[in-house]
């Protein structure tokens, strides 16, 4: 008797409940990257935490020792020189700066590297400035989104990977040595500040 008084009553009811259903299989797809996007995160902070790491003890080392150094056990970091995602090194680069890396070894995480470099300043001891800088693409990822698929496959495969493994980490460009402490040091070409 109701349905005779609401004609459209039937129509509404079975509107509402194909939104909602299509609501819940939109979430549903999405719900995957979402949490994807959490774990990549995740994995991409163990670098930037591990560079980071290298960095202030490179600026401990450098005040307990008016130098920098290459050597792992001398910072007494006690982190590993690898991990499944990373591969870490430092390196002094001159008598005023030191470079460290944590270079990606898994598809879709970020390079890493991290430089330390000292400003002595007339009639003051000398202190010690960083800078820490991500890759903007993706490692073991074409730099080109717009190549074909299968171009874009290749580049991520196993084999590939395996064939042209990690890469040496890029430099800074240190050609003068900053006079002030605050002069910044840029990033690598195709890096940015982290």
């Amino acid at each position: 008797m109701a349905d005779e008084q609401n004609p459209g009553t039937g129509c509404v009811a079975v509107g509402l409940g194909l939104g909602l259903l299509a609501l819940l299989g939109l979430f549903l797809v999405t719900l995957p990257n979402w949490l994807a996007s959490g774990a990549s995160k995740a994995r991409q902070s163990e670098g930037s935490t591990y560079v980071g790491a290298l960095n202030r003890a490179q600026q401990a080392y450098h005040l307990e020792h008016n130098q920098f150094s290459s050597s792992f056990d001398a910072l007494g970091t006690g982190m590993p020189q690898e991990t499944e995602r990373f591969a870490f090194s430092t390196i002094v680069m001159k008598d005023w700066a030191v470079q460290s890396s944590g270079m990606a070894k898994q598809r879709g995480l970020h390079d890493v590297v991290g430089l330390v470099w000292r400003v002595d300043i007339a009639g003051e001891s000398p202190i010690t400035n960083s800078q820490l800088c991500k890759r903007i693409t993706a490692a073991h990822e074409p730099d080109n989104p717009a190549l074909p698929r299968w171009l874009r496959e290749m580049f991520q495969s196993q084999r590939y990977r395996e064939t042209y493994p990690t890469e040496t980490p890029p430099q800074f460009e240190l050609s003068t040595r900053p006079a002030s402490p605050d002069i910044v040091i840029s990033c690598p070409d195709g890096y940015e500040s982290y």
